[in-house]
């Protein structure tokens, strides 16, 4: 990895950790009062996810598989497609059949999110990365990788979605 990359890695890091500090930590104003739908909420989560996810999947995907532009065009958009694909599914599903929402929850749903939904991460992004020519031992690398950066992104954004968005509405 080049110094520059490195140091973009760091800083992106330092940026996801310092969103997540307890609330106690830092000055914020007290959480929405208004709802949206479940639909919604999970487009819109499903959103800034998969848009700082797709960033660190091509930067790792082109680290560790490489390949011509053709390739990582051709991976970029399976993964974007099928991540958003699972995602959404994901969080409709624990929005209907998961357990509700509330302060004292937050980090246990959070984290409960976040494990589930790794699941179906590490499945698809072994299967992307063998398909664009990864072989097994760079399928499994990037994997590895990805799920690092995915787990850190996603934490952080379901904090900042039960902290800072609407709560849902069935």
């Amino acid at each position: 990895m080049s110094p520059k990359m490195a140091r973009a890695f760091r800083l992106l890091l330092l940026a996801l950790l310092l969103a997540t500090l307890p609330a106690a930590a830092r000055a914020q104003e007290a959480p929405p009062t208004y709802g949206t739908s479940i639909w919604r909420l999970a487009a819109y989560k499903a959103i800034t996810f998969e848009t700082a996810a797709n960033i660190a999947d091509i930067t790792l995907f082109a680290l560790i598989i490489g390949g011509g532009a053709a390739t990582t065009a051709g991976y970029f958009v399976a993964n974007t497609a099928t991540a958003a694909a699972a995602y959404y599914a994901h969080e409709i599903a624990w929005n209907f059949g998961g357990p509700e929402l509330t302060d004292e929850s937050e980090t246990r749903v959070a984290v409960g999110k976040t494990i589930t939904y790794r699941v179906v991460s590490i499945a698809r992004h072994v299967a992307l990365a063998a398909a664009f020519g990864g072989t097994l031992v760079e399928s499994v690398a990037f994997m590895a990788a990805a799920q690092a950066s995915d787990i850190a992104l996603y934490y952080t954004n379901e904090v900042l979605w039960a902290r800072y968005g609407p709560r849902p509405i069935q």
